[in-house]
This record gives C-alpha cells, structure tokens and sequence, in this order.
C-alpha cells in the first residue's frame, strides 16, 4: 500500500471469535527524491533531493493542498494554514498541529487569519485549542495573540460541508516558543524583562517577548492617550488584547470582517449571534458553561452587549448585567420578552418585571398585581379582578364542581341494591385516587405536558380539588398564600373529628331531651324494604328505637353520639383516605424549593429560591442566603416569607410524620386489632370506619389498600428530598411495582372492579412514561412526537370510562344475582365460589331475599310448579348460604314478633287452657316451630317458665316465650344487673377499637334488632330496674352522669368481654319465615272449612255425613294365607321385615300402577273434564305412592309396636286421587257418586270438615278391581277449592318449616322426594288451629302485619 505524504498508520483490530494464525506485515521506506523542482507538484522547490513544499501544500511530491497533521518546531515560528491562497477551505477535514516549547519556555499563538463558517453548537466551522494535561477544548474565536501557559499545544481546525457559494479565507496562525515569567502576572521589569510598546521582551535570549509578565498600562479593550496620560477605551468596532500596555490608539485592532466589537473597550472582536461577556464571547440562543443564553438573540449591533441582548417570548432574566435567561412555566403569557423595537428611551433597560405583561410582575412574572387574578386556560395570563365574567365563571365552575361532587356521592347511596352501592362506591373511590395522585405527580415535578395531555392535568386538578389551581382568584378577595391551603390539607381531617363530635353531641341532647324518643306505632313492623337497602349501614336517630324507651337519659344520649359517630368517622376516614396523596404532596411541598435564581455574574452559589408551589414566597435561608448585592435582589426577596418559611417547614416536618407514616400506620394497627378481636370471639371481620378499604378486596389482601396509600403518598412527592430528577425517576419506579402488585395478585374481589383498576394503572404508568420522556432541557422526545404521544395516552386514559362500563356489565356477581332474581338457570359451582369470596354477604342476602321471596309468593299462591322447582333444586341447594352460622340476633330479630303472636293466638285458641310445664312444652311446635331444638337448656320454654314462678294463667305465655328469646338479644342480665345495659349503650370510646366489641353490641345493632329487644323486654317482664330508673333527670346531672358512666367502662368492659354472641344457621331463618307462613296458610284453611260447613246448601248435608270404619279398609291382596305361608317358608320373624319392605311394599306398588289407567277412567267416568264445579287431580307422578315412601310408612308402622304382619296392608293410599269441589253441595254430590259407583266400594269415610278437623277434606277409602287385577284400597280425597290450593301451599311451606337446620332438610327431602299425603297425618306437620281469621285475614294476607316480615325485596 504506498503512500504519497510520506506517513502511513496501520491499526489491527480483532474480537474474540477464536484464534487464527495472527498477522504479520513489514513496511519498506523507499527512496522518493525529486531530482528537479518539476517533480515537487508546481508547488514547491527540490532542495538535497527533497522537496519542500509551498504555503498550503503537502505530501512527499507538494500535491496535497490542504492542511496535514504536523508535529512543528517553534525555533523560528511554527507556521499554520487551513488551506493554499486561491484554494477553497478543505470540507469534513480535521487538521491537527501540535508543537512542543522550549526547555522553560511557554507559547504564544498569533492567529493572524480567522475567517471560518460560523459554528453554532451543532454545525460551521470551528478552531479549538488543547494544553497539555487539559482535556478541554477552547475554541479561538477572534484574531488575536494568545497566550499559552503550557510547554505543549495543540491546535485543531474541525470543518463540516462548504456551504455552496460560499468563501473563507481559512485559518492561519503563528506559534511561538517565549521565555514564562518567573511568577504569573508579575511585573516585566521587576522579573528583569524589558517593556517595549506595551509588551515584555526577554532581550537575553535574543528578544523573544516574555509570556506571563505584564508591564505597566492599560488593561485589555484599552489604550494610552498621550494627549492624557491616561488610559481610554477603544472605539467600537476595535479590540485591544493586550493587558497593562503602553501603547496609543494604535494597538487597537481592527475587527476583521464578519466580526464585531459592539462597544467601546472590547477585548475581543465576536462573530455575529455571539455577545462578548468579559474576555470571552458567548454564543446566544444557548448555554455555555456558567453562560445560560438559551432565551436570546444577539443577530443584530443593537443586541450583541448583555445590557441589550434581545429575550426572546417566555423566557426572564433578573438584571441588566444577568448572563443567565431563565424559561417561564410553559403555557403561560405573562412573560413577555423584549426586543430593540420596544426601546422607546435609550437610557430604558429592560429585564425584571419589564419583561411581564399587564397586571404581571415578581420572578419569571408569577405574580399577579393587586387587584388581578391569573386565568386558566390555553395561556395563562393575569387577568382584573373587575373582569366580572371570567371571576364568576371560574367561581361558578368551582360551585358546580362542588355540586357533581355531592350529587355522584348522594346518587351511590341512593342506589337500589347493596351491590350497586358498593360496587360504584369502589370504583369511585378508585377514580378519586386516580385523579388526585396524577393531579399532583405531574404538579409537584412541576412537568409541562404537551397537550392535550395539558388540559387534562389541568381538568384532573380541578376535579380533584386541587386549591392551588384557584389560588389566584381567591386573592381578589384577600392575601392567600401557599401556607394557607398547607394548613387546610393538614387541618382538615382533625377540623372534620370535631365537627362530628360536636354534631354527635348536639343532636343526642336534642333528641334525649328537647324531643324525647320517638316510640314506633304499636304493633307495626318496622319497613323492611328500608332496613335491606341500607344494609350494615343502615344508621337510624333515637327518636327510631323502641328500645331506647327503656333507657335513662344518660344512657339515651352516649348511645345516640355513638352511632353517630360511626357514621361521622367513617364520613372523615373516607375523604381523608381520598385525598390522602393530596394532603401529603401538599406537605412535599413545603419542602420543594425552585432552583438557585442568580441576578448578576460572579454571585457564586448566592441566588434567590422561591417555593415552587408559590413564588410569592421566598425560601428560608437554609437553601441560600441574599448577597449584600446586586440592589435588584431587593425587589424579589422577601425577609418575612422566608422567615415564615422556615416556621412552617417545621410545622410540615411535624405533619409529615402524621400523615404520611401515621396514617398508615394507625390503618394496619387498627386492621390487624380488628382481625384479632374476630378470631378471639369467633366472629366476621368488622373494619368499622375502615371497612370501605378492606370490602372491595379479597380477604386475604386486607392490607394492600394501605400499600397502596403509602405507594400514592410516595409517587406525590416523598423523594424531593433526594432532587427533582431522582424523584421522578422513582415514582414512575413505584408506579411500575403498584401495577405489577395489581395484575400480579389480582387483589380485588370483584373481577370488574379489578378490571377498573388495572385500566386506571394503565393510565397512570402512561402519563408518569410521557412525563419522564418530556422532563428537563433536553428530553426524550421532541416536541412534535410528544404531541402525538400525548394525544395517544389522552386516548388510553379515555378509555378507562368504556373499561369501567364494560367491567360493570360483565361483573360475575351482578350476573349470577340477575338470574337468581329471574329464576334463571346458574351454575352452581360459580354461585359457591363468590360465597367464598368478597362478595359472599351479597351474594348471601341475594339469595335469603329469593328464597324468603319463593316462600311469600307460594303463600299467596303465586309460585307454579316450575318456580318452586327453582326454589328447592336451586336455592336451597346452595350450602354456603344456609349452612352459614350466624348471631342469633339477626336471624331472630324478624321473627320476635311472629313468635310472641303466636303465644297469643294459642291461648286464644286454647280457652280452657291452664299453664302448667307440659302444656309449655307441647305449646313449642306451634309457637317456636323449627326453632325448638335451640331452645333447650336454660334457654328452654319450659325452664323460663319456672324462672317466671310457674305461673297458672294462660296469658302468661308470651312471657314465657320472651323471656326464652332474651338470652339471644343479650338482655339476660338487664334483670338486676344495670351494669351489663350500661356497658352496652355507653361504650362511645369502644368505636375506635376496629369494629363491634361486645361493649358496643347495642350500637351496632339494627333497627329490626332494637325493635326486637324492645318486644322481648315490654313482654318479658312488667318492670326492670333498668326501665325504673328516672328520665326526666335535670341537665345539672347529666355531665356528671356521664361522666361517671364513663369511668366505669374499662372496668365492665372486662366482663363484657367475656360473652359470646349465640349463633344459629342461616337456614334457621327460612325455616321460621315458612313456618310462620304456614301458621296463617293453615288459620286460613281453618277459616275456609268453616265458611263451606255453613253454606246454606249443601253444608247441612255435608255436617251429616258422619265417618265411618267398615274394617275392611287393609289391602286385600296382602291378607292370603299362601303369604304367610311364604313368611314362614323362608325364614319366618327372622325376615319379616325385609319381606314387609322388599316383596310387599314392591308388590302393591306393582300392582297400584298397573291398575292406575283403570282406576283414573273410573273416576273420570264419575267426574268427566267438563263437570262444572268438580275437578279431577289424578296424575301418574301423584296417584302412585312412591316405593321409598311407602317402606318409610310401614317402618314407622314397625317403630308403633305393630305385630300384625304384614305392615304394608296397612297402606290404603298405594293409589289415590283427589276431587275439587267448589262447594258443599258439590262435595256431597262427588261423595255419593262414589258410594253408588258399582266399579268403587266404600270402606271407610273420615270426614274430616264436619269434625272440623286437619286436614279439612273427606277422605275416602275405597275397595277397586282393574280388571285382570287383584283387588285393592284405594283413597280419593273430596277436597273444597277453597281448601284445597292452601293445603298445597300448606305442604310445600311444612317441607322447609319441619326442618331446623339445612342438614336436616337436606335429610328430609331425599326421604320424601315423592311429596304426598298421608291418610290421616296432617301434611302440615302437628299445627294448631290459631283460631277463626276475619275474612280479611283470609283472603288477604299481605294485610296481616305479622306476614309483613317476609314481603322484604
């Protein structure tokens, strides 16, 4: 490879890819001698056989004709030129010289030629400077002598593309090699040199000029004026270099063309949209070392002195001297800058508040005067308060803002359903969240986002109750600074506790003793229609409870501040959790001071801060301390702010531990106590006020709502203490780890919730990327694709409202309730799952309201077949709702009234009824029903009756039963035993311990619960000390009653403790709603056989009718002697009983369904389809007995002691069939034209409706052949229409009424699958007869009051 500039480099490269045989080369220098000046290119001379080449050229032949890399010598000047005369400037060239001084000696560059393309940070032409040991670059930017303190230099010239057309001369220049002045800016003839002209001279070593020294004279930009012996400055357009010189006007040098020295005195000449600052020029419209003129333009002699320089829209400087611009918050017009066409009065300078627009003024025009405001909007400006129509549109906007707030939050809780309520609860209080974090991320980071994302932060703002957006408007009425909303933020929570305490106390002593407790009408129900919606929070005035009646005043008042309390806390816990990252971002930024402001060069690390938040407020003098000067600082320091910024930095610190580490803190501490307390007493988790936090969620992730809230507090500004950068960067960090936790654990109970949530995390993490992109002077994106990303996020966080609808359509639980509400098929797998989850009390009262539904509409005769399907084969097969044990309160709290109505009605129905212990008992089946087996022991009818003292009288018998049901409504120790009341109604401390306690039970309960306990007290006893005990106490005693009352709850407290609330199944409770509805299914057949035995025709008759026993009514095709015979054969007594179940009960059933088609067109030959007022019931599903049922009759004839054998002829309903009728006359008709059938033979008649007695029909057994058949019994029952649909809806309510546990009903459905009656056992179990019901009774249930309690939706 030959080269002709006599240099070769070879560079090897490899990578570690293996190995190979390595490289070997070997260069040879050949002889290259010219011989004669014609072989030196034309542009040198041959001199020894080499040629020596011309200014500009190079190479071994004189061909290059451009600059080379040269190592020169400084014995006579080392010379340097970019380029040969009449040869352009060499493109995209670097062109290095290097030189070395002489031992002691420094260097001296004289640039003689600079005419380069003017190089602006990114392109143009540039000369740069390097000393030895110095890796910075300086760049030559006049022609001028420079002086080098340094043994080695090495010049540089760097070009770029010639601009077409365009000509330079280049670059050229002349190093030296002159003696150091022994000490740096010494004197040149104290250090033994000699001043000539101006400059040192070291004549000793053959006149070379002495760098270092300096003789005396005038300084740089400066000359002597013979004529005065004095120093002045040189003109415009001249620059003098030279310090301490001697010399004339003379040595003021000429700018060269293209440069400029635009005031007199200049020490250099500076290229166009440059500005020389000192003895350097600065290059405008952009920063330069401790120089920040980004902001600037210095393009015309007007502009290029710093006094002059033009400021471009939107950018500040402090003072006239100022050498650095600051930007104004983007988006806002009130900077307004300045250009040499403003000038109006040359003595005018313009920086400070003459760069604001009207009514604007302060540092970066922040303020507003007097008497403005600064407007919102696509340029914020500040604006007169006299502009009465955009105050009061952003006054009436703040109103009506206000007004959505307290609409969305009435109209959730005005919600139809508990689901709808809580689930649009969640997912508002998850948009809350969302909308005041962002608002004050990007605030406190103070990040400009491109729109639209910029007016969607600003809306987010607004909605979000961020005051500081209205904090200018608010000044048109009087001072408000920052520290104002600072003490609002942290006051508002502690401000909110004592309106609630002060409320709770004013309205209990209204309530107590102004209007004294309401007492409900007797005898009514409370509206359980109200009572289901509200729920758990259903919070009701004293002036509601029956119960309070009884109780003192004292004891009235603590317990209506109580549960107001509850309320108002709850009310406090939510706002304050809300805004939460509002309050703490607000405490940051107390902390968030702007960066360091300088006014004029030369201050060092002095400099003005504002709060960033507020720059009316001057920080303390922690961050940074005035300087004595420059006077401009006087206009933007304030002495008192920043005193009163650092009281309230402390005031901050103090808040800060409160809010951002207590509050959190306090939230898990009063989670976990309340997890405790449910373990230890067995009971559901209660979270009280914090139960808004913990219901949305999985049990298992109780806590990570307060993760969230301290992951929130931390994205809002916690890591400004480290800087603005390092915060930013880690809370768009912590934003990533929240939004990993959320699709991770997938924490939220309901699956459109968590769909909510993750598309509101989408949102955030897009908004915290756009702003880390767009952060700082030199972001990620530029502003053209940080628009359109912009509009690309605003897009996605649009889209969270779609996401929101569709997660509230799809939501798995809203599903499932809307079938089970429309008797729809579902999966019973999915229903028990959500049992398992969040949702289980809802998805729990969906289903207790269906079933108590099913069982109210077949008591009004409503539910088809098809429906009660659903009922038992859906409903009630779902075991996580009924096999649930629950307080025996609220199950029992719907059923007192029934109960005790009940203990009237059977003494009414029993006239000679004398109390004693056994007629308690046999009185339990009708008055308890299901309820029974629980009220055992101590809890039993019959030992509350001897605690009464065995009363004689039947009236006492509601006594009886109250007193039994007291235990389950902790009223047992209210007799003697105030204490236990006490500490039961006065427990107001007990509501900060988490949930219910035992010592606030009665606070917690219900209004049906109250109303319950009220009952139970006025019929169990005729007085109570506690009832005794005065109301009328004068307010004198009051204070000090309660104040006793409450030095006693610690201690009672402890023994409250002790007790454990008494628990039922769930199914308990529709258990007691069908019994009580088949109590008044059976008063009403009662009432309807009356009404037909008195029926003028046909009644008579039918009273007649007597029953009769021929004693022939036993199957007579189990009375052949050939099976007994049979018995005896293969193994006698041994078997009999297997025999009895397998080949008996087998046979009839054989034998009844092969005679049914007979039997069925017999009785349709008697009652054919079109008999007016006579109905036929003679299904196949109906007619034949089922085998199971009947081996279950004849088990049962076994367990009575019945040895005639076999047991099966015992069974005379293996066939049957029912005949309606629609009156008396035709019940006897339907009788006779059985008896006088020749296919039908009467064997026995119990009429039933003469002996008024259950189950109020005729049962017929007859003797029927089919032909090829044996002869069997059969049983028809002639039964009144009246009669007949209630003894259906009779049957089908004992089913679950006879059954006090879901096991047991369970048990008891799979033995009788096959629904039927039995010849004389009452299908609806041993009821009693409550009496005679009034028509109205009768034919209108819904208007019996007790019935009442089963109509909740």
């Amino acid at each position: 490879v030959p080269t002709t500039d006599g240099k070769a480099e070879l560079v090897f490269e490899s990578d570690d890819k293996g190995r190979r045989g390595g490289f070997r080369a070997t260069y040879v220098g050949t002889d290259n001698g010219c011989g004669e000046d014609g072989l030196c290119g034309g542009h040198g001379t041959c001199e020894g056989g080499t040629c020596v080449c011309s200014d500009g050229y190079g190479g071994l032949s004189c061909t290059v004709p451009h600059c080379l890399h040269q190592a020169l010598t400084l014995a006579d000047g080392a010379k340097m030129i970019s380029q040969a005369p009449g040869e352009p400037l060499p493109p995209e060239a670097e062109c290095a010289w290097s030189f070395e001084a002489n031992a002691g000696e420094t260097i001296r560059v004289v640039v003689e030629t600079l005419n380069l393309e003017a190089y602006d940070g990114l392109k143009g032409d540039r000369v740069l400077i390097r000393t030895a040991g110095n890796d910075t670059n300086v760049q030559i930017q006049a022609e001028a002598t420079y002086e080098i303190s340094s043994s080695s230099v090495s010049l540089t010239l760097e070009t770029d593309k010639n601009d077409a057309g365009a000509t330079y001369d280049g670059f050229s220049a002349t190093a030296y090699s002159v003696a150091a002045c022994p000490v740096a800016d010494g004197d040149c003839e104290d250090e033994g040199f000699t001043c000539e002209d101006g400059y040192c001279y070291d004549l000793s070593g053959g006149s070379k000029r002495a760098s270092g020294c300096t003789c005396a004279g005038c300084d740089v930009g400066s000359y002597l004026d013979d004529a005065t012996g004095g120093c002045e400055a040189c003109p415009a357009g001249t620059y003098q270099p030279q310090a301490k010189n001697t010399v004339g006007v003379s040595s003021c040098i000429a700018c060269s063309a293209g440069m400029d020295a635009p005031e007199p005195g200049s020490a250099l000449c500076c290229s166009e949209d440059y500005v020389l600052v000192g003895q350097k020029c600065a290059k405008c419209g952009t920063d330069d070392g401790d120089y920040k003129l980004t902001g600037t333009k210095c393009d015309t002699p007007e502009t290029r002195t710093v006094a002059t320089l033009e400021i471009e829209k939107g950018f500040f400087r402090f003072s006239p001297e100022a050498t650095v611009v600051y930007p104004c918050p983007e988006k806002d017009d009130a900077c307004g800058g300045w250009d040499p066409s403003k000038l109006v009065d040359s003595e005018d300078e313009y920086y400070g508040d003459r760069f604001c627009r009207d009514n604007a003024e302060g540092p970066l025009c922040l303020h507003c005067k007097k008497g403005s405001f600064r407007s919102k909007g696509d340029k914020s400006e500040c604006k007169s308060c006299d502009s009465h129509g955009q105050l009061a549109l952003q006054l009436v906007a703040t109103v009506v803002l206000i007004a959505a707030w307290f609409a969305v939050l009435f109209g959730v809780k005005a919600l139809r359903t508990r689901f709808h309520r809580d689930w649009f609860e969640a997912v508002a209080i998850q948009f809350v969240f969302f909308f005041v974090t962002m608002s004050r991320f990007v605030g406190i980071h103070q990040i400009t986002l491109p729109d639209p994302l910029f007016k969607y932060m600003w809306a987010l703002d607004f909605i979000s109750l961020d005051l500081t957006s209205i904090q200018s408007v608010l000044r048109c009425g009087s001072k408000v600074t920052y520290f104002d909303f600072l003490l609002f933020w942290t006051l508002l929570a502690p401000a909110l506790v004592v309106v609630v305490v002060v409320f709770a106390i004013l309205r209990g002593l209204v309530t107590v003793y102004v209007r004294g407790p309401g007492v409900e009408e007797a005898g009514a129900p409370p509206d359980p229609a109200t009572d289901s919606r509200r729920g758990e929070a259903r919070f009701v005035s004293d002036r509601e409870l029956e119960d309070e009646e009884q109780l003192p005043q004292v004891q009235r008042l603590a317990l209506s501040v109580q549960r107001d309390l509850d309320a108002g806390l709850m009310v406090v816990f939510a706002v304050l959790t809300m805004f939460h990252s509002g309050i703490c971002s607000t405490i940051f930024n107390t902390f968030n001071c702007s960066i360091n402001y300088k006014i004029a060069d030369g201050q060092g690390s002095s400099g003005l801060r504002y709060l960033a938040a507020d720059y009316t407020i001057s920080c303390s003098t922690k961050y940074v301390k005035r300087p004595r000067a420059p006077v401009e600082y006087d206009a933007y320091y304030d002495a008192d702010s920043a005193a009163e910024h650092a009281f309230y930095e402390t005031y901050a610190t103090v808040a800060l531990v409160v809010y951002a580490i207590g509050v959190p803190l306090t939230y898990v501490a009063w989670m976990l106590r309340a997890r405790r307390l449910a373990r230890d007493e067995q009971r559901p988790v209660d979270d009280g006020a914090l139960a808004f936090l913990t219901r949305s969620v999985k049990p298992e992730f109780w806590w990570f709502e307060v993760a969230a809230l301290v992951a929130r507090s931390l994205v809002t500004g916690m890591f400004l203490f480290v800087s603005p950068g390092v915060s930013l960067i880690m809370s768009f960090f912590v934003i990533v780890v929240h939004r990993t936790l959320v699709l991770q654990f997938r924490p939220y109970a309901s699956t459109g919730l968590q769909l909510v949530v993750e598309a509101l995390m989408r949102a955030t993490f897009s908004i915290a990327l756009v702003a880390v992109a767009v952060y700082g002077s030199d972001p990620i994106l530029d502003s053209t694709t940080a628009s359109v990303v912009a509009i690309l996020v605003f897009a996605l966080n649009l889209s969270v409202l779609p996401f929101a609808y569709r997660a509230w359509r799809t939501e798995s639980y809203r599903s499932v309730a809307r079938r089970l509400r429309r008797r729809e098929p579902v999966d019973i797998d999915e229903v028990e799952a959500l049992l398992g989850g969040a949702h289980k009390q809802d998805i729990a009262e969906v289903v207790r309201k269906c079933g108590r539904h099913a069982l109210r509409q077949a008591f009004d005769g409503h539910l088809d077949d098809k429906d009660w399907d659903y009922f038992t084969h859906t409903i009630l097969k779902l075991e996580g709702v009924w096999t649930e044990d629950v307080a025996a309160a609220d199950v029992l709290q719907w059923h007192v009234k029934a109960i005790l109505y009940r203990a009237k009605a059977y003494v009414r129905s029993h006239l000679q009824l004398k109390l004693n212990a056994r007629e308690v008992d046999a009185s339990v089946d009708v008055v308890a029903g299901p309820l029974r087996k629980s009220l055992v022991g101590g809890a039993s009818p019959v030992a509350a009756y001897q605690k009464l003292g065995r009363p004689a009288g039947a009236k006492a018998l509601e006594q009886v039963y109250a007193l039994a049901l007291r235990p389950y409504f902790f009223l047992e120790h209210e007799e003697g035993a105030v204490v236990g009341g006490l500490v039961r109604t006065m427990s107001v401390l007990g509501l900060m311990q988490g949930g219910h306690t035992n010592s606030s039970l009665l606070a917690s309960m219900s209004r049906s619960q109250l109303s319950a306990r009220s009952l139970l007290r006025n019929s169990g006893s005729h007085s109570s000390p506690v009832a005794a005990e005065s109301k009328d106490e004068s307010p004198s005693k009051v204070a000090e009653r309660f104040k006793h009352a409450a030095k006693k709850i610690s201690a009672v407290s402890r023994v409250a403790a002790k007790e454990r609330p008494r628990h039922l199944p769930r199914f308990l409770d529709l258990a007691l709603v069908a019994h009580d509805l088949n109590q008044r299914a059976q008063a009403r057949i009662a009432t309807a056989a009356r009404d037909i035995m008195e029926e003028e025709e046909g009644g008579a008759t039918l009273a007649k009718l007597a029953s009769f026993d021929l004693g022939d009514h036993h199957q007579p095709a189990l009375r052949s002697k050939s099976l007994h015979a049979f018995k005896e054969e293969v193994g006698g007594a041994a078997l009999e009983v297997e025999l009895d179940a397998a080949v008996c009960v087998e046979t009839l059933h054989a034998l009844a369904t092969a005679a049914f088609p007979a039997f069925r067109a017999a009785l349709e030959k008697l009652f054919p389809p079109d008999t007016e007022g006579v109905e036929l019931e003679c299904d196949a599903d109906f007619a034949v007995k089922a085998p199971a049922r009947m081996r279950a009759k004849v088990d049962e004839y076994r367990r009575e002691n019945e040895t005639v054998w076999p047991r099966a002829k015992r069974l005379s309903d293996c066939l049957r069939a029912s005949v309606v009728t629609a009156d008396a006359a035709r019940t006897v008709a339907a009788y006779e034209a059985l008896s006088d059938s020749g296919a039908f033979t009467v064997v026995r008649l119990k009429n039933k409706l003469a002996e008024h007695a259950k189950p109020y029909c005729m049962h017929v057994n007859l003797k029927f052949q089919a032909p090829g058949l044996a002869a069997m019994t059969v049983e028809v029952q002639i039964v009144p229409k009246a009669i007949y649909s209630d003894q259906k809806t009779s049957h089908r309510l004992y089913t679950v009424a006879r059954a006090n546990s879901y096991a047991a009903y369970r048990g008891l459905a799979e033995e009788d699958s096959d629904d039927d009656d039995d010849d004389d056992a009452d299908v609806a179990g041993d009821e009693e007869d409550l009496g005679v019901l009034t028509p109205t009774d009768a034919r209108s249930p819904a208007e019996v009051p007790v019935w009442k309690f089963w109509a909740r939706e």
